[in-house]
């Protein structure tokens, strides 16, 4: 690529629908990752002794791995997605844990009459929070970098990183720290 940062023939300024197709041909690029997490559990709890509750954070396509961890029983007790891709309603149907979604400028307007609805039935209703990043690219959160080796050298992004980052930490207290 131009950059060098990018799958071969991918660059972000190509758009979303390539950098998808992308993805989506690549079998290393699964969503269902429940194997790998419940490892993890697993580890966490023989070899540290950690068995309180569990979040997880998805960035990009991550988003996406961390709706269908969602969906499994027990597997993590709260996620957030920050810029999240290729969620759809199906998805949000399966949810059985509270739901943090950060979106930017460039995720789909289905996101807001879809997925957030069906999210907003749900018994913890009361813990999803979703927020609007209006001036942000997707891949803020992650300080993807638009031109330049990374965002933070621009302030605005600085600030709403940190702000995004903010909003994780306040989400996730809640929801650990009351019983469902």
């Amino acid at each position: 690529t131009k950059s060098g940062k990018f799958p071969k023939g991918i660059e972000p300024f190509d758009g979303m629908d390539e950098c998808v197709t992308w993805i989506m041909s690549h079998p290393t690029c699964k969503f269902d990752r429940s194997d790998e997490l419940k490892q993890v559990k697993d580890y966490l709890k023989e070899k540290h002794g950690i068995t309180g509750k569990v979040g997880a954070v998805g960035m990009c396509w991550g988003g996406k791995v961390c709706f269908l961890a969602a969906a499994e029983d027990g597997l993590v007790d709260a996620i957030a997605t920050c810029h999240g891709s290729l969620v759809d309603k199906t998805d949000a149907q399966k949810v059985k844990v509270p739901v943090c979604m950060l979106d930017s400028k460039e995720e789909p307007e289905s996101y807001k009459t879809e997925v957030r609805p069906v999210l907003m039935e749900k018994k913890f209703a009361s813990f999803n929070y979703f927020k609007d990043f209006e001036t942000m690219h997707h891949g803020w959160m992650g300080t993807r970098g638009i031109g330049t080796d990374t965002d933070f050298g621009d302030k605005e992004i600085r600030e709403r990183y940190a702000e995004g980052v903010a909003d994780l930490v306040n989400f996730f207290s809640k929801v650990f720290e009351t019983e469902k």
